[in-house]
């Protein structure tokens, strides 16, 4: 893992960006500044994560996940990622690449969260959000574009003790989702 990606030198003789290094920003040297890569916005989700890893299990073939809760600041935080993606190697091509339904439903959430109701939020690393590499390819390459992206946000109402929160997940895609209580929509 590096800092930043390495530059070379084009045949006009500027400098351009090598976006296949393992890195969690750009070269500002071939775009001007460092922008986040991926990879640091999914770090950035994970230092998200509060309190104490609880239980978590999946239901989906391609998504998984694990979260965590704090019971002083009442708040769940669960990061997914849908891994699935499209193999090309070895002969005949495999397609897992679909978009994924995702239902977080957190059991005991009216004893955990002290309340009727739950607020929530959610950042994606994608494909096309927040994501350097295809901002910069589609030339719409911007610190604010670049950085963690919040995709949603909402209020639900616990239902005989549990909350069920649902949104989809593009494939090859990372999320993190934090809940807390809340007042009424």
């Amino acid at each position: 893992m590096v800092t930043t990606d390495l530059v070379q030198k084009g045949r006009s003789g500027q400098w351009r960006d090598v976006w296949g290094w393992p890195s969690l920003f750009t070269n500002p040297v071939a775009l001007g500044q460092a922008y986040p890569k991926a990879i640091y916005n999914v770090l950035a989700m994970i230092h998200r994560l509060v309190g104490t890893r609880v239980e978590a299990t999946r239901g989906g073939k391609t998504v998984n996940c694990f979260a965590s809760a704090d019971k002083k600041t009442k708040r769940v935080t669960v990061l997914l990622w849908n891994y699935g993606c499209r193999i090309p190697e070895g002969g005949v091509p495999v397609d897992y690449a679909t978009r994924q339904a995702v239902v977080l439903r957190i059991r005991g959430a009216r004893a955990f969260f002290g309340a009727h109701w739950v607020r929530f939020k959610r950042w994606l690393v994608s494909r096309t959000v927040s994501n350097a590499y295809y901002l910069w390819k589609h030339k719409r390459l911007n610190q604010r574009r670049a950085a963690l992206q919040q995709v949603d946000h909402g209020s639900f109402r616990i239902i005989h003790g549990k909350v069920d929160i649902g949104f989809a997940m593009p494939p090859s895609s990372v999320s993190l989702v934090e809940i807390e209580a809340g007042g009424e929509p």
